[in-house]
């Protein structure tokens, strides 16, 4: 029975490459589950629940860096923007260093995609290459690689 490639499974699988290869996992989320850590921005509005509020896919460690994932199948131009309000904004610097505070000393954070091994996906992703730190690719086979960027 053949298994369609969905966000969960692109995470599963990137999470087991991670530990593989000795990453420290500090926090995960699948679609839909309301599992993984709410990052807060300085300017939320208490009484709004979700307004102001990023739960990054994928959160890990190791040797001082941290890494941020957002997971698709498919290419979204939200999660840039996203992934941009998390690196230059200093709205939620405050959250990310509650968040990574057990895992000192972290000397660079990273923010980038796992994504579906596509031709469109991969397209995307160069166009929009600057906005990324790196960028993980995952096949129907389940194999990952890493398309441009550094993770170590």
């Amino acid at each position: 029975m053949e298994r369609r490639l969905t966000e969960e499974r692109i995470t599963r699988r990137v999470l087991s490459w991670l530990k593989d290869q000795g990453w420290t996992i500090v926090t995960y989320d699948y679609p839909q589950s309301g599992t993984g850590y709410s990052l807060h921005s300085i300017n939320r509005v208490e009484s709004s629940k979700n307004d102001g509020v990023i739960i990054p896919d994928i959160v890990a460690t190791k040797n001082g860096v941290a890494l941020f994932f957002e997971n698709k199948v498919q290419f979204s131009i939200v999660d840039i923007d996203v992934i941009v309000l998390l690196k230059d904004s200093r709205l939620y610097d405050g959250s990310i260093s509650t968040l990574l505070n057990q895992f000192l000393p972290i000397n660079e954070i990273r923010f980038g995609f796992a994504l579906k091994d596509t031709t469109n996906n991969l397209k995307k992703l160069n166009e929009h290459r600057e906005f990324l730190d790196f960028a993980v690719l995952v096949g129907e086979d389940l194999e990952v690689y890493l398309a441009f960027g550094s993770i170590s």
